[in-house]
């Protein structure tokens, strides 16, 4: 018996008509499921602003590619009543549309919904966030830490990043941090807007804190050595001038650094925070007013270049430069990035392994897309841990209080290392 699957005829099962009919129906289906060319993409959260007592203020930001498109945002205390309304800020670049807008007067330590786009263009979906606790406050949070994202091997489309962004988001932190090398060539604005699509599950729900790398400014010799590109100022809104600065978040102080393209820089008398400059004056006088402050139990430094690390990423002017600093003024944890490899070393003091256990706590937290580096430095000097085999990590820090936890795990969500500070003060 032949099985006969010709249909094109008007003698097949379906009439013309009724074919027809259904592809148009198929064509307006699938037509519905893609995003409006308006519609909001790469939408996350800023702390841009800090507000004073209970009140505070969150930045969203977006893009979307459609001229002309007037956005807003609309948010409020449960997800299907969102009443508040405001009008984002917008402005046109390289084919793309950036919306930045501001949510007022929010309480702290409270659960908020929010959406963005517009009737006309569309809405994005609902998302939520909580507020910081007020400062000073001990009230429990978790923040979720990866970095060097940068889309080379392995990692073209983002897809490796993809995978950690999954985890993070699972855990539904409060915050995250970003250790630098966001992107692996900070001029191509496609790059960036590829890795906040990506990054959305995560950065929509949770403020993305972040210091820049090298692969994300000008690293060519020149007038703008060291410079960001025009794509990151528009599509981030970070507090004081977006590469150094600081913000409170309940008792912890961040600090966030930007060390630049230190090989280069220290080769050419260009390495930042150096004697007398505008950088370093700032820095002092941060950490000097957060050591004094009776609201700080912790402060947490992130950069994109570490202090301390194994091999060619230990830039040895960078480390004296900075160090002491972070010494003098006695910052309980430094995160960094740029060795593609996890490293935790025991805590210093002046550089050296402190024989009562009190000391600076230097982590470097490996890669979450850039291509995983070479293992080694489990026998360097001031080493506590370092994994065996090559990875992509992610971290979970959670603070309650004086004590803070700090996990680690790779791509799969297997757990690599872990270990927790107590704060003295």
């Amino acid at each position: 018996m032949r099985e006969n699957s010709d249909t094109s005829g008007a003698g097949g099962p379906f009439p013309f008509w009724m074919r027809r009919r259904f592809l148009l129906v198929l064509f307006w289906t699938v037509l519905s499921c893609i995003p409006s060319w308006g519609q909001p993409e790469g939408v996350h959260l800023s702390l841009s602003a800090t507000g004073k007592g209970e009140k505070q203020f969150m930045t969203v930001l977006w893009y979307s590619r459609e001229a002309g498109a007037v956005q807003f945002i609309r948010y409020g205390l449960t997800e299907k009543e969102l009443p508040k309304m405001v009008k984002a800020d917008s402005y046109g670049m390289e084919g793309s549309f950036f919306h930045k807008g501001e949510m007022t007067k929010l309480t702290s330590s409270t659960r908020y919904y929010y959406q963005c786009g517009s009737d006309k263009s569309g809405w994005s979906s609902v998302f939520t966030f909580v507020t910081p606790p007020k400062k000073g406050k001990p009230h429990p949070f978790t923040v979720g830490i990866f970095g060097d994202t940068q889309n080379n091997e392995f990692n073209e489309q983002f897809q490796k990043t993809a995978e950690i962004v999954g985890r993070l988001a699972e855990v539904r932190p409060d915050l995250t941090l970003h250790m630098g090398d966001v992107v692996n060539n900070g001029s191509v604005t496609a790059d960036w807007l590829s890795f906040l699509r990506i990054a959305q599950p995560l950065a929509a729900n949770a403020p993305l804190m972040l210091t820049l790398g090298n692969h994300d400014v000008e690293n060519t010799k020149g007038p703008r050595f060291q410079h960001p590109f025009s794509s990151f100022n528009g599509l981030f809104s970070l507090p004081g001038k977006g590469t150094d600065y600081s913000f409170d978040y309940g008792n912890v102080h961040f600090v966030c650094l930007f060390s630049g393209v230190a090989p280069v820089a220290a080769e050419n008398g260009l390495l930042r925070y150096g004697p007398d400059s505008e950088e370093r004056r700032w820095l002092e006088r941060d950490l000097a007013s957060a050591r004094k402050s009776r609201h700080t139990d912790w402060i947490i430094v992130f950069v994109h270049y570490p202090p301390y690390s194994f091999g060619w990423s230990n830039v040895k002017r960078w480390q004296e430069t900075i160090a002491p600093i972070i010494d003098r003024y006695g910052v309980d944890l430094c995160l960094s990035g740029h060795r593609h490899v996890y490293e935790r070393h025991h805590p210093l003091r002046n550089g050296q392994p402190a024989v009562d256990g009190w000391g600076i706590t230097y982590v470097t937290n490996g890669t979450a897309g850039g291509s995983p580096q070479g293992t080694g430095g489990s026998d360097y000097p001031t080493m506590a841990f370092t994994p065996a085999e090559r990875m992509y990590n992610y971290a979970i820090m959670s603070v309650v209080g004086k004590s803070l936890n700090y996990e680690v795990f790779d791509s799969a969500g297997e757990k690599t290392d872990e270990f927790e500070l107590n704060s003295l003060r």
